[in-house]
Formats: structure tokens, C-alpha cells, sequence
């Protein structure tokens, strides 16, 4: 495996992973660059069917009714609108 990092600048990987070490973005891009890759951050893009994303103001009392409905069935409550949506 090749090394990403002089022992005397970083600690190894393992080390990090055990004392759960944050990458900063210097060492991000050094890694890519090891690797021959392009450096990226953040969250990975989605394919053609990602979502829009939108403002939706709801009342309280409907928003809570929604959340708890959504929790009973073990779902995230925007999935929960997403079905009633596509059923509707």
C-alpha cells in the first residue's frame, strides 16, 4: 500500500482512524493527489432522478402529525410526504 503521508508530518491512517482524526482539506487534496485523483468535498452528486429540493410551510400541528405518522411506520418524514404525494 503506498503511504499518503511522511511518519514524521501526519500519523498514519490506522492512528488517525483510532483517535478518529479529522482530514483537513490540505491533507484531503495531498491524498488525492497520491492517489491520482481529483480532490472532491462534500456529498457525492446524484444521478438524473435526485430530487428538487423546495420550501414547503406547513402548521405546527400538521408538521407534528406528519413526523409522528412517519416515525410509527420507521421512516424519515420526508419520505413519509413523498408517499402520501405519489398516492394522492
Amino acid at each position: 500500500m503506498k503511504k499518503l503521508f511522511d511518519d514524521d508530518v501526519r500519523p498514519s491512517i490506522e492512528h488517525m482512524r483510532r483517535t478518529g482524526h479529522r482530514v483537513t482539506y490540505e491533507e484531503h487534496v495531498r491524498s488525492c493527489q497520491a492517489l491520482g485523483v481529483k480532490p472532491r468535498m462534500g456529498r457525492p452528486p446524484k444521478g438524473a432522478d435526485r430530487n428538487i429540493p423546495i420550501s414547503l410551510r406547513l402548521p405546527p400541528e400538521v408538521l407534528a402529525h406528519v413526523k409522528a405518522k412517519a416515525h410509527k411506520k420507521g421512516i424519515k418524514y420526508q419520505t413519509f410526504i413523498t408517499q402520501a404525494l405519489r398516492a394522492a
